[in-house]
């Protein structure tokens, strides 16, 4: 979940936000859920300036409870890139959401 606003803003070609505290890029507190195949943070982000983190509905979650809100259903595509790591579908309502956050109107 903390790479989805990262992955938002290189496909915009924002530049990347300075990152306030680098323990959380790191892979520390990473839970794994194998329903679902993708590792996720268990603990609140406090110190994330990253948009999916604004909304209301994700206030005050870990990025695992993210991960298993209705909402993200979908987030991720089902196979795997290089290095292991499912890709986002930038078609997602989310994905759309975040990008219109940054004043980036999605079509289709």
């Amino acid at each position: 979940i903390c790479s989805v606003d990262k992955h938002v803003r290189t496909f915009l070609s924002i530049p990347p936000q300075p990152i306030k505290n680098k323990k959380l890029q790191k892979k520390r507190f990473m839970v794994y859920c194998e329903y679902c195949d993708l590792y996720a943070h268990d603990i609140v982000p406090h110190l994330s300036d990253g948009h999916i983190f604004q909304k209301e509905e994700f206030r005050g979650l870990t990025c695992f409870e993210i991960l298993h809100e209705e909402s993200c259903v979908g987030l991720f595509a089902d196979e795997k890139k290089k290095g292991d790591a499912k890709m986002i579908r930038r078609t997602h309502p989310i994905v759309k959401e975040l990008c219109e956050s940054y004043g980036m109107k999605m079509t289709a």
